[in-house]
């Protein structure tokens, strides 16, 4: 999984949205992306959101876009950071990848 470093930002709903690719192999019975973003603002308060994308495992590299929407505050333009989690089980057993960028938010 890989995350584009730069992302959008809503001024008007607070919302981000970021985006990458996603290669997933073999025969998956479920698999998908969390997304978590955090974006510090002022000194002590961090807006947090989460969002979850479904993704298909035939191997092929596909790109992704989610917008994560704030759970306390608004996604405002400046450094955010992106935590991205991608997950994909079969029958036997599961595969997964964890990643964490830095992304510039612009509107």
């Amino acid at each position: 999984v890989t995350v584009n470093p730069v992302g959008e930002f809503d001024a008007r709903t607070g919302s981000a949205t970021i985006t990458g690719t996603v290669t997933c192999t073999g025969e998956a019975l479920f698999s998908y992306l969390d997304v978590e973003v955090r974006q510090a603002v002022g000194r002590m308060s961090t807006v947090t959101g989460y969002a979850t994308v479904d993704i298909t495992c035939d191997g092929t590299t596909y790109p992704w876009s989610v917008e994560v929407l704030p759970v306390n505050g608004k996604f405002v333009g400046g450094r955010a950071a992106s935590v991205t989690f991608a997950l994909a089980c079969g029958n036997i057993g599961c595969g997964a990848d964890y990643q964490e960028w830095i992304v510039r938010l612009r509107g």
